[in-house]
């Protein structure tokens, strides 16, 4: 199983397939693994090369407990170093909620090495209120103490429902690991906003129309240089991150489009 050492820390990633090389960065609570449980794998991986990390804190990669090893530069070079380890000058890359984050990093501070973006549930901008800590942030420091039940019934609570392979995630989660990382996230609000207009690599957003980030979304897409945007009906955050039966035709038809 390869791994990725950047800064002392290291980064685990799964590559399947062939073809085209497409860097796929899992949601904040998945790994590597939620790619092939959303049934994104099977058949993408025929057509693609697909490269799946586990985040820092998330899977079988380090988390270690300081804030500062979750700066947003440190998430992006790690997926650099995965793509330097492979060998691959250039890739499309796709990412869920905090991945679709580091994706953005990824255009502003890479540009050269991405072929394509994808993002999906991710705004680009900073708009959540200011001062209280966020539900995550506040349950992953629960959890830290309190263990992961807490975590469980706190995402099921704000989901909706969550399937049994995401509760198995839940359970084996690197609770302090993931505090610390939502708490960098808490005291470092990320905004690109002024770095959209540069991103003018060929861009896919999308994002359930249940989304809080719905709206935003659709803005980034319009203010992005080639950019097209995907709205999902009925659907909120967590659910579109298994909506692969509607979003696998899509991604196929625009990477095919983009070329290798």
């Amino acid at each position: 199983m390869p791994f990725v050492t950047n800064q002392g820390v290291r980064t685990h990633y799964v590559v399947e397939g062939s073809g085209p090389p497409v860097l796929l960065i899992h949601g904040f609570s998945g790994n590597h693994t939620s790619w092939s449980g959303y049934d994104y794998v099977a058949p993408l991986r025929e057509r693609f090369q697909l490269i799946m990390p586990d985040v820092r804190a998330h899977g079988q990669s380090d988390g270690p407990d300081d804030p500062a090893a979750y700066r947003m530069d440190l998430l992006a070079a790690d997926m650099i170093a995965i793509l330097d380890d492979l060998g691959i000058a250039r890739a499309h890359v796709l990412g869920y909620s905090m991945g679709g984050v580091i994706g953005y990093a990824l255009a502003r501070d890479w540009p050269q090495r991405l072929r394509s973006l994808v993002v999906g549930g991710a705004s680009p901008y900073d708009t959540e209120p200011r001062g209280e800590p966020s539900f995550l942030l506040e349950l992953y420091e629960r959890a830290a103490h309190e263990g992961t039940e807490v975590l469980v019934e706190g995402i099921r609570s704000w989901a909706g429902a969550i399937t049994p392979a995401y509760e198995a995630r839940l359970r084996a989660a690197n609770v302090s690991g993931g505090a610390a990382l939502q708490r960098w996230a808490h005291e470092h609000r990320m905004d690109f906003t002024a770095a959209l207009p540069g991103m003018t690599m060929p861009c896919l957003l999308y994002c359930g129309e249940d989304d809080d980030d719905y709206t935003d979304m659709q803005r980034a897409a319009a203010e992005l240089p080639h950019a097209r945007f995907i709205g999902l009906p009925g659907m909120n955050h967590v659910q579109v991150s298994g909506a692969s039966a509607q979003l696998v035709p899509e991604l196929i038809a625009f990477w095919n489009s983009v070329g290798a």
